[in-house]
């Protein structure tokens, strides 16, 4: 009889060994397959896996820990140190093979909390590129000063979208496109061509874009002062050719004067 119990015990070891476990089921789905033994209803009792509750120092004590053993720490008696210098709370550890591991401080843990452009100002570490290739990058603002270049003390480039105005040197455009020499250094404000004097071409066109000839495609300049004032400045034209004998000059501030050089 004793044989045949021991027999039967061994049977039955090596199915399990070689089967799934359930508790309160008959068809487990993992190795492991724990059911609720009211899984609806108004039962009172108790259903859930109770983890193995100890405090820091004992966690800290155990040794030969298999790798994503879990507890729950209870008590914090004992030093941080060690494989228990991560627990510094009450709450859930597992042990990933050198240390016991936080798994859950709070329920605002559960949240998407990743900093990035859209949610959190930053500081490159390093430079970056952006490679578009065939591809679009497009900014969309209807704000004023939408999207804005600076620089430590002044404005660089302001794109607006309210008004559909570009600034250089302006913080809030005053026009479609608005160029300022925001610092008031003797700096070049606007320059266009190719600066090498080899007779290539350097040349700002302005086209009128009305019907008529009423009004023309036109250089201004303007006292920052008041719009009547002199102009103090000139526009100075000389024909690389001279053969040509064709220029623009004043030197007079307030007049503008064309002639033909002889």
């Amino acid at each position: 009889m004793k044989n045949k119990i021991i027999l039967t015990l061994a049977l039955t070891a090596a199915s399990v060994s070689y089967a799934q476990v359930g508790v309160n089921t008959t068809t487990p789905k993992s190795t492991f397959d724990i059911t609720a033994k009211n899984p609806t209803g108004i039962a009172r009792n108790a259903d859930g896996l109770l983890i193995p509750r100890v405090d820091r120092a004992r966690a800290q004590l155990m040794q030969n820990v298999e790798t994503s053993t879990m507890i729950y720490v209870n008590n914090l008696n004992g030093n941080a140190i060690g494989t228990t210098k991560n627990i510094d709370v009450v709450g859930f550890y597992y042990f990933d093979g050198i240390y016991w591991v936080k798994m859950v401080v709070d329920p605002s843990a559960f949240k998407d909390n990743d900093n990035n452009i859209y949610n959190t100002d930053g500081t490159l570490a390093a430079n970056r590129t952006v490679t578009q290739n065939d591809k679009k990058l497009n900014f969309i603002t209807t704000s004023e000063n939408g999207f804005s270049v600076t620089s430590a003390t002044a404005p660089v480039l302001t794109v607006s979208g309210n008004t559909n105005r570009v600034g250089i040197g302006y913080a809030t455009p005053i026009g479609t496109l608005a160029v300022s020499n925001s610092s008031a250094q003797a700096d070049n404000v606007i320059v266009a061509g190719y600066n090498k004097d080899t007779g290539d071409a350097r040349n700002v066109v302005l086209y009128n874009s009305r019907t008529t000839n009423a009004n023309f495609g036109g250089i201004e300049f303007v006292p920052g002062d008041k719009g009547n004032g002199l102009s103090g400045a000139s526009i100075r034209g000389i024909d690389r050719d001279f053969s040509n004998g064709y220029g623009v000059y004043s030197s007079i501030p307030e007049i503008l004067k064309t002639s033909r050089l002889e």
